[in-house]
């Protein structure tokens, strides 16, 4: 299942949105990946709720931004 979520961020003065598309599938971990068109691109295990997503996305936006 792949569906997509937004999430705002702020560092500092700057601040936007974060576009990330999660693809649930049979898997136990997180991963987060930043393509080269600039796509974020989460895999999650299928019972993963939307709040242990946001939260993992917002723990790691230092790193994607």
């Amino acid at each position: 299942m792949i569906r997509n979520v937004e999430i705002g961020w702020r560092q500092g003065e700057k601040e936007g949105v974060i576009r990330v598309e999660v693809v649930c599938s049979r898997r136990r971990t997180l991963g987060l990946e930043v393509r080269q068109d600039g796509r974020v691109v989460l895999r999650a295990p299928q019972g993963a709720g939307s709040q242990a997503v946001m939260k993992f996305v917002r723990e790691h936006q230092a790193w994607i931004v």
